[in-house]
């Protein structure tokens, strides 16, 4: 069995910048697990475990639809936290540009991935970037106020590519493998 999920990859160079607001809110937060910089993504669609031979089905149907949808570029936005930034549990990285986009595309996924059994999600896609896991609800307001966000505003992130990556569990953490790619619109 196979544990995956569907992402936009971020390029090496904006995962490591991320890291800047850890960098930042390292002090002042207790009980954070940060998301490593190789990790940062964005996630379309988490798949849960599968057969071993889903993937080239996935690929496959992805391919037909994916085809249809023209690449976007992205940009970076604010800081929010799940479910709310008052009782964070989750500290994240959302869209300025490029959020419609995203939400289409997930969409796209969505219903293709129906066909092939995967349940559909139940809340409604907002595209993020998770930072980090909080062990108990926080107020992320002191530490959002005290980013500077100045490096990510106006940096355009090009999809072109769906990634498709299997996640092993370790006791260190997750350690996510690219299997695949779906490339989005003609080439």
């Amino acid at each position: 069995m196979l544990r995956l999920f569907l992402a936009i990859e971020l390029p090496s160079e904006c995962q490591n910048e991320l890291m800047s607001i850890k960098n930042n809110a390292d002090r002042s937060m207790s009980g954070i697990k940060w998301v490593p910089a190789r990790n940062l993504h964005i996630t379309l669609k988490f798949l849960g475990s599968c057969e071993d031979d889903l993937p080239e089905k996935i690929v496959s149907r992805l391919s037909g639809e994916l085809k249809k949808k023209e690449p976007f570029d992205m940009t970076l936005g604010d800081l929010g936290g799940f479910p709310s930034n008052k009782r964070a549990r989750v500290f994240w990285m959302g869209l300025s540009e490029g959020q419609e986009e995203m939400k289409s595309l997930a969409s796209v996924v969505e219903e293709t991935l129906d066909g092939l059994g995967f349940e559909k999600e139940k809340h409604a896609f907002h595209p993020h970037i998770t930072l980090a896991r909080l062990k108990d609800p926080q107020d992320l307001g002191i530490i959002i106020k005290n980013q500077c966000l100045e490096a990510f505003s106006g940096r355009r992130i090009r999809v072109g590519r769906v990634a498709l990556f299997k996640s092993n569990l370790t006791p260190s953490g997750a350690i996510y493998k690219l299997v695949n790619t779906v490339s989005i619109g003609l080439e």
